[in-house]
């Protein structure tokens, strides 16, 4: 059985959006072996090709399709009778892999966080591509951490983002900043249009005009905890079952909007003794909290799917779209019940 191939492969520089990705490392020569083999097998074929191999840190098992199947150690390859089969080897209970356009950063970091000194790369379909090992992973944490290091003392590639607002040119300022300006306008325009279709309601209960920016500010302060928090996880976790993650997040934001739709409810009670309005107030805000969940992981996370920076969806856009939908929310309950 082949046990190694030309060397370091280099596959793409990229995963698309300017990152590194992890093909840049990829390397094949490392020992791999089939389930039907014995460890025997596998010592003695180690042995000899030695001086073959970048790391021989673990023996990778692969099916008759090159999937990878298993992984084990040196350690447990030594440990064990040498009669034993290569596919009775306990497995890991999660393989720990990465896709070839992967960012390289994403690797070192489930390298740190499983343990383990390489980690396997895949083709986009499924089978073994190599490792990066870890000279590898130690030069990309040392990349990385003199990157971060020259970001905070403010040590900027040119190309792409000026050292200080002073020096950076008129029309790059407005052509960055200015279109985000319009659209935020925009959105604006928009809740005020939307407001003024609930006119007659306001003007019977003005109250509900004082409470419009406590209902906006909140669903969009819990939305951006979400967007938050999903876009820390995004950069650390490969394989996010989004789901799952949308459940948990939407308990978590049922629990909030009771609260505070509560909270809010006794407030204005005992501040205004208007117990219609108070309520109006509380479910408004309740639903508002709710819908919060589209603006906090959905928008960020189609951002990311699509290959862009999912923090774009914490600025304008989620911004525009928890505001208009929390006003009409708002404002449908108290038309409905006032």
């Amino acid at each position: 059985m082949n046990t190694q191939t030309n060397g370091k492969t280099a596959n793409g520089n990229g995963n698309g959006n300017g990152n590194i990705s992890v093909a840049k490392y990829c390397t094949s020569r490392v020992p791999t072996a089939k389930p039907e083999e014995t460890l025997g097998d596998v010592q003695q074929r180690i042995c000899a090709n030695m001086r073959n191999f970048d790391t021989v840190d673990y023996i990778y098992v692969l099916d008759n399709e090159e999937k990878l199947v298993n992984i084990f150690s040196v350690r447990a390859l030594y440990s064990n009778p040498p009669q034993k089969r290569v596919g009775s080897m306990s497995a890991p209970k999660k393989l720990c892999t990465v896709k070839e356009g992967t960012d390289r950063e994403r690797a070192a970091y489930l390298a740190l966080k499983y343990h383990i000194t390489s980690v396997p790369i895949l083709y986009k379909n499924g089978c073994f591509a190599g490792v990066i090992d870890a000279d590898a992973i130690h030069r990309i944490l040392y990349n990385e951490l003199r990157e971060d290091l020259m970001r905070f003392a403010g040590i900027r590639h040119m190309k792409s983002v000026t050292t200080s607002a002073l020096q950076t040119p008129i029309g790059l300022a407005l052509k960055h900043r200015l279109p985000w300006l319009l659209l935020g306008m925009a959105g604006g325009i928009l809740s005020a249009g939307i407001i003024d279709l609930f006119e007659e309601t306001l003007k019977q209960y003005l109250l509900l005009a004082a409470f419009i920016p406590l209902i906006v500010f909140t669903t969009n302060a819990v939305a951006l905890q979400m967007t938050a928090f999903l876009i820390r996880d995004l950069a650390t976790e490969t394989d996010l079952p989004f789901g799952k993650y949308v459940l948990h997040e939407l308990r978590i934001a049922a629990v909030l909007a009771i609260v505070c739709g509560m909270l809010l409810t006794a407030i204005v009670h005992m501040l205004y003794g208007d117990p219609k309005t108070s309520i109006v107030l509380g479910l408004g805000l309740f639903c508002g909290i709710l819908t919060s969940i589209f603006t906090g992981t959905v928008v960020p996370y189609t951002f990311y799917r699509l290959k862009l920076d999912p923090a774009d969806a914490s600025g304008p856009i989620g911004t525009i779209i928890q505001d208009n939908v929390s006003i009409v929310i708002y404002f449908s309950i108290a038309a409905w019940m006032l």
